[in-house]
C-alpha cells in the first residue's frame, strides 16, 4: 500500500467517523434536586435533549453544520486526490475539523468545569463517546491529508571521489616514477673551466 492510498483510506474513514459523532452526546448532566428527583440532559452537535418527554429544549446548537462539511470536504479530497486541488481541499477539510472539534471540545470542557450545583441542585457533568471518536478523526483526516500531498523529492546525498581503474594495461618496463632523462648535452663550462672557449 502506496502512501497515498493509505492517505485515502485515512480521509476516508475519517469522515463518516464524524458524522456519527455529530449525533452521539458530547457530555451529559445529571441533575439531582434535593426531593430526590433525577433528569438527565446531554448535548449532541445538533441540539440539546432528555430523558423527560415533558422538558422540551428549543435552544438548538448547530455545531453540526461545520463538522458536516468538514467531512464532505474529506469525501471530496479523496476522491479527487490525484489533482491538486483536490489535495488543497482535503487539508481544507481536515483544517476545518480540526478547528470545529477544539470547539466543541472546548464547550464540553466548560460545562463540566462550570458544573452549577447550589441552592438544592447537585449537576454531575460527564463527557460523552462523541469526543473521542472526534479525536480519532481529526487524526486520521490530518494523517490522510498530509499522505495525499505531493512532497518535494529528497535531493540525493553528494557522491564521494570516483576513482576509474584501467584493465588490461601490460606495461611493466616503465617504472612507478617513471624514466629517467638522460645527461644533459654538455655544452661550453663556465669561464676557467676545461673545455671553456679561449683557453690556451
Amino acid at each position: 500500500m502506496t502512501r497515498r492510498v493509505a492517505g485515502v483510506v485515512a480521509l476516508l474513514v475519517a469522515a463518516p467517523t464524524v458524522v456519527v459523532a455529530t449525533f452521539l452526546p458530547l457530555y451529559a448532566q445529571q441533575w439531582l434536586s434535593s426531593a430526590d428527583d433525577r433528569m438527565t440532559v446531554w448535548q449532541t452537535a445538533w441540539k440539546v435533549d432528555s430523558d423527560r418527554d415533558e422538558v422540551v429544549f428549543t435552544h438548538e446548537e448547530l455545531f453540526g453544520v461545520p463538522l458536516v462539511a468538514a467531512a464532505a470536504l474529506l469525501v471530496l479530497g479523496a476522491a479527487r486526490v490525484g489533482a491538486m486541488w483536490g489535495r488543497l481541499v482535503a487539508f481544507g477539510g481536515a483544517a476545518l475539523l480540526l478547528g470545529s472539534a477544539w470547539t466543541v471540545a472546548h464547550l464540553a470542557v466548560a460545562a463540566y468545569l462550570r458544573g452549577q450545583s447550589g441552592e438544592g441542585l447537585t449537576v454531575t457533568t460527564t463527557f460523552g463517546p462523541a469526543l473521542p471518536l472526534l479525536g480519532l478523526a481529526c487524526a486520521a483526516a490530518l494523517g490522510g491529508a498530509l499522505a495525499v500531498q505531493e512532497w518535494p523529492r529528497r535531493a540525493p546525498a553528494p557522491a564521494g571521489p570516483v576513482v576509474y581503474r584501467v584493465d588490461g594495461d601490460d606495461d611493466t618496463d616503465t617504472p612507478p616514477l617513471g624514466l629517467p632523462l638522460g645527461p644533459a648535452a654538455e655544452g661550453p663550462g663556465p669561464p676557467g673551466s676545461p673545455g671553456a672557449r679561449g683557453d690556451a
